[in-house]
Order: structure tokens, then C-alpha cells, then sequence
């Protein structure tokens, strides 16, 4: 059994987007205590927090999203610790230790650190 880990990032008032798009709206709509249950209007762009850029995003008849499978977006992967890289730069030596390893895998993740920047200015 293949284990599936969502890396996205909480989609949230106030958090990190792309320079000119717009921060995300959320507005309630009912609640529990007058409602009975709760609901919201949420408002994104499609750029917001963690996102797939698709064919459809800069070519008029690429794929959009409904056009690609989940299993495209899941498969055998590795992780490779490269906070201890210096400035920036993942030396060559880094990864070639890991190169059987990476021609196995249909994704690669490269663990900088820099996650727990997320919603910060640096």
C-alpha cells in the first residue's frame, strides 16, 4: 500500500501569495449557533498557496485540471535532507550519492528547511 503525504500549505487569512494576486476571502455564511451548521464563501485566485500550474495556464488549448488523473500526482517518491547545504547551493556530491535512488523515484523532494519561513518575510 502506497502512502499518499499532502505537502500543501493551509489556505488561511492574511497568508503568502504570488506578488499581485489577490489574499484570500472568507466569509461566513451561516453558523452553528444561529444555523444550526456552519459554512463559508471562500474566495481564491487559482494561484493561491500550494497549486499545480497547469498546461492551460499559459497555452490556449493546454490541459486544465479536470483533464489529469490523481495518479499523476502520486507515485513512488524520495526525500533528500539538504538542510546542511551552504548558501543556497546543493553541491552536485550532495545528490550523486542519492543518484540510484533518484532514478527510481517518479518524484523527488529536496528538503531545504525552508518551510518554516512559511507566512514570514524574509
Amino acid at each position: 500500500m502506497m502512502r499518499v503525504i499532502d505537502l500543501s500549505q493551509s489556505i488561511e487569512p492574511g497568508m503568502p501569495c504570488y506578488p499581485g494576486t489577490p489574499q484570500p476571502i472568507f466569509r461566513p455564511l451561516s453558523s452553528i449557533k444561529k444555523d444550526g451548521f456552519a459554512e463559508q464563501l471562500l474566495t481564491i485566485s487559482s494561484h493561491t498557496g500550494t497549486h499545480v500550474d497547469l498546461p492551460s495556464h499559459i497555452l490556449p488549448t493546454g490541459s486544465s485540471l479536470d483533464a489529469l488523473s490523481l495518479e499523476r500526482f502520486t507515485g513512488k517518491g524520495l526525500v533528500i535532507d539538504i538542510r546542511a547545504s551552504d548558501a543556497g547551493i546543493i553541491p552536485l556530491r550532495v545528490l550523486q550519492g542519492f543518484e540510484a535512488f533518484i532514478k527510481e523515484c517518479e518524484f523527488l523532494l529536496l528538503l531545504s528547511g525552508w518551510s518554516q519561513y512559511w507566512g514570514e518575510r524574509i
